[in-house]
Parts: C-alpha cells; structure tokens; sequence
C-alpha cells in the first residue's frame, strides 16, 4: 500500500507542473493518473505507428523522441512537450480523408519515459478553457515548426549544391562511445588511452565540465615537432573550448561548423553534458562513401593499383566541385588524401627496397624525395 502511494506521489510530482494538468487538485490529479499509461521505452523502439489508430495523445516525461517519415526526421520532441496532436482531430470527430493515409511514426532517439492520455482523460479536460486553448496553441506552434523546419532544410540543400533534402540530424550520425581523460593526466596518458580505443580524438574533462580536445594532429605538431615531454600535462597542448554542437543540430549545420571553423571535431553537448562525438569523416561517410572508399583504397594499394587511385582522387575533387563545398576545403581534403597517398607509396618503396637488400644504402630523405617524383608522375 505504502509503495503504491509513493509511486503514485512520484507521477504526481513529475506530472502536475504542466499545462494539461493546470489548476487539478491532488485527487483528481491522481484520479486522472489512474487512467493514464506510463512506458519506458529504449533508443529506436517505436512509440507511434504509422499503420495503427491514435487513442490519444503522449507526454515525454524524459528523452528525446524523433518524429518522422520513411526515415526523414522531421521534428525532434523533448522531455515536456507531447506526441500525437493529429489524434486530436479524431478525438474532435473529424474522419480520415482515407483509410491509406500517409502519416508519421515516432522512435526513441534516447531512453525515454512517457505517459500516454487516453481519449476519456482527454475530454475530462477539454471542458477547461486554459487546458484547451494550451493544445490548439501546441498544435498551432508545432505547424509552424515543422514548415520552418522543412524550408530551413530546403534553402540549406540548395544552397550546398544537395540534389535531395537531407534531413539526417547529428545524433543520427555521431559516435556515443566518448573517450575523455582528465585535465591533470599527461600527454603520455592521452596517446595510450587513443591508441586502446583506436580514436583521432580524446575529451580533456575537468569537474565533469569539457574543458579541451586532443587529436592526433596536436600530438604530432605540438608534442613530437616543438620536442614536448610526454609528462607534461594535457592542458598544455589541448584546444581550450572546443567548438560544440547540440544533438539536435542537422547534418548540414555540423558540416557547416567544421568547414567554417576549419575543425574535423565536433563535441555533442546537451544540457551541459557530453552526448557523443561527430567528426568529418562520419559526416562524409554518411554523405558521401567515395572518399571514405579511397582513403581504404589508397592503403591497400600495390603498385600496379596506383594509377587507379588517381582517378578515385579526381572522382572526389568532381564531386565536391558540383556539392559546392568550399573550395579551400576541398583543396584540404584532397591533399589529406594525397598526403596518404605518398605515405603508401613510400611504404612500398621502403619495402620493395628491403626486398632487394638495398634499403642499408638509402636514407629516408632520398626515399621520400622518390616518392614525390612518383607520384608528380602519376598526377
């Protein structure tokens, strides 16, 4: 007995701040309570169906839920703000124009909990003017949201050259799993723990707040190359306040970022709090696989494959060309990938030499020199 009622004064707690329960007295409250499910459900699983009957509508009591059509994310709803403002129109009487219908579904895009409000709780509360006006208000805001969503996403592809609208969002695309360490460990202690993790990147945290971010760039330009020790700490040679996104933020708005910002790290922050990682090559993989195919192209190819890559790179520069990327970022992505293409053409040089016996008689300069020749012959 006792356990129920403290179950029940929790839903109480967690519901009664919000409009719908506006001006209710606790046994009411409760009464209502009683009518109503409460779920949980864990990232990807499916609140809404787009092929079954609304019976009312859904409150996010916590997470994040991802409205949606055919895979195109159209709206985001978070914790406070309710699901299922079309069952309205059936719960008023208004009937389908027809039984095939297209409508939207909705997923977990986080652990999420929710109380679902049937149709009878819903007419207890219509006959409250304040309860009333609050949904049509609901439903007249999230109209105006999802058009200005849909022409924000429109004037974006357009303007990056995007065939089709890419509606992806960057919790769509990021890495959960985020490697941090302390502000206080040493550069030592970062390199070890990215190369177990095999990650370019680590989070420099202090008091749970982010406070940096290593990459393996700032490893070899301001560790190896200015002759840093390894002991010093990582605060030395961090980024301080790193650039960051929100989970919520479209593909287009992280590219953006890292193009503008000339980065290739974007830490996810909501509410404060790391949510994930997005770098550029996930936002290039999801976009575009050619690059992410010749960079694993370059390091598996053999001599007689060299001339192959060459076309894969021009493939790339055309594609960005007609993307309208920025062409100082293009310019940077292609030397990426020729710069990976001399480190492949050097490995195998250094191993056809050991092949001959000749590599004693070489040093590593005239090697790299022979590299370039290459591949200025191959370009």
């Amino acid at each position: 007995m006792m356990e129920n009622q403290n179950k029940d004064k929790a839903l109480l707690e967690a519901v009664q701040s919000h409009p719908f329960f506006h001006g209710v007295e606790v046994g009411t409250a409760l009464s209502l309570l009683k009518d109503c499910q409460f779920k949980q459900y864990d990232k990807n699983e499916i609140l809404l169906y787009k092929d079954r009957q609304r019976e009312g509508l859904i409150l996010i009591l916590e997470g994040f839920v991802e409205v949606y059509v055919e895979n195109e994310v159209l709206e985001v709803v978070q914790k406070g703000e309710m699901l299922g403002f079309s069952s309205i129109a059936d719960f008023l009487g208004f009937p389908r124009r027809t039984k095939d219908e297209v409508t939207v579904e909705s997923r977990a895009a986080s652990k999420v909990k929710v109380m679902y409000i049937p149709f009878q709780v819903m007419a207890r509360r219509w006959e409250d003017p304040f309860v009333r006006d609050y949904l049509l208000t609901q439903v007249a805001v999230r109209l105006r949201d999802v058009y200005g969503s849909l022409a924000e996403q429109v004037q974006l592809a357009r303007e990056f050259g995007e065939n089709e609208v890419f509606m992806l969002r960057v919790q769509d695309m990021m890495t959960e799993k985020v490697i941090t360490i302390d502000s206080h460990a040493t550069v030592m202690e970062a390199a070890k723990k990215m190369h177990e993790h095999h990650t370019s990147s680590i989070l420099v945290m202090e008091d749970g707040a982010l406070k940096g971010i290593i990459t393996e760039r700032d490893i070899v330009g301001r560790v190896v190359a200015k002759g840093m020790l390894l002991t010093d700490s990582v605060s030395l040679i961090m980024t301080k306040n790193p650039i960051t996104i929100s989970r919520l933020a479209y593909y287009y708005d992280a590219i953006g970022s890292i193009f503008t910002n000339g980065i290739k790290h974007l830490p996810v922050v909501e509410d404060g709090e790391i949510v994930g990682i997005v770098t550029l090559s996930d936002l290039l993989r999801k976009k575009n696989e050619n690059v992410m195919k010749t960079i694993k192209q370059i390091e598996e190819a053999d001599e007689m494959g060299l001339p192959t890559v060459k076309r894969a790179v021009y493939s790339i520069v055309d594609t960005l060309l007609q993307e309208n990327i920025p062409i100082d970022k293009t310019l940077d992505i292609i030397t990426n990938l020729y710069d990976r293409l001399v480190v492949r053409i050097v490995h195998l040089a250094v191993e056809n030499l050991k092949k001959r016996g000749m590599i004693s008689q070489l040093n590593s300069p005239f090697i790299k020199w022979g590299a370039v020749v290459v591949v200025n012959n191959l370009c």
